[in-house]
């Protein structure tokens, strides 16, 4: 049975798989974060036994720990860019944010599944 993280992790994606191909850029930019933050937060709980309690305890947790490190980088511009779909680009100037946050949704991804237990 998957974890709690695990399953808002798919119900996450499954979201952005709808918004992009509705063209919702911004918002499949968004829901991609939000799908591999469920990652690095089943991650970091294994690892310390509790779940971060923002992005700023998550941010500083991922880049710390040897499970989240490796991709804490790709982690935190993932999150970069979120919050840029969000808050400072117009949906139209999305077409290449989105694919660089898929490419590091990607890399993210399966580092994180390959850590789990």
């Amino acid at each position: 049975m998957p974890t709690w993280h695990r399953s808002q992790y798919q119900h996450n994606y499954a979201l952005y798989t709808e918004l992009r191909r509705c063209e919702y850029p911004d918002w499949a930019v968004t829901v991609l974060f939000y799908a591999v933050l469920q990652l690095v937060d089943e991650v970091l709980e294994q690892s310390r036994g509790t779940p971060p309690v923002d992005h700023y305890d998550r941010d500083r947790a991922a880049r710390a720990m040897p499970a989240t490190k490796p991709v804490s980088e790709a982690y935190v511009l993932l999150r970069s860019l979120s919050e840029r779909a969000r808050y400072k680009r117009s949906w139209y100037e999305l077409g290449d944010t989105l694919e660089q946050a898929e490419l590091l949704f990607t890399e993210v991804q399966e580092h994180l599944l390959s850590q789990m237990a």
